[in-house]
Parts: C-alpha cells; structure tokens; sequence
C-alpha cells in the first residue's frame, strides 16, 4: 500500500543520513517474474520517493527472485 511505501521510504532515508549504505530488493513471486518489467518501474518510482540526497552505488539488477539496487548517502 502507498502507506507502506511511505513508511519504507523514510526509513530508507534515516539510514542514509546515519551514512549506511542500502540494499532495496523487490521480490517478485510467481507470475510476477513474467512481468518483471512492471516491477522495476515500480521500483524506479519507489526510489524517486526517498528525500535524502543518494548516489547508486550497484545499479538495478536483475536477481532470481526480482530486482535489486544498492545506494549510498552522496
């Protein structure tokens, strides 16, 4: 739910102001995996949400189980 997003979101963003670098994962399960591309923008969209200021430090990559992306605090 978008709650939940905003909840993550913000978390995402204290971490990053205490200097810790991020892993996000989207797990995708069943049929998702054949709309995998659905997932990444979601993801895309859920990154634009963060309010700290972050650099990628491993871009969003494909894993068995959906996507992943690793940030930095700049």
């Amino acid at each position: 739910g978008a709650h939940d997003l905003e909840f993550k979101a913000r978390q995402i963003s204290e971490f990053l102001k205490e200097g810790h670098i991020v892993k996000i994962e989207l797990t995708l399960r069943g049929r998702e995996k054949a709309l995998a591309h659905i997932g990444k923008e979601k993801l895309v969209n859920f990154l634009k949400s963060i309010t700290v200021e972050y650099s990628v430090q491993d871009n969003i990559k494909r894993s068995p189980f959906g996507w992943t992306i690793i940030i930095k605090k700049v």
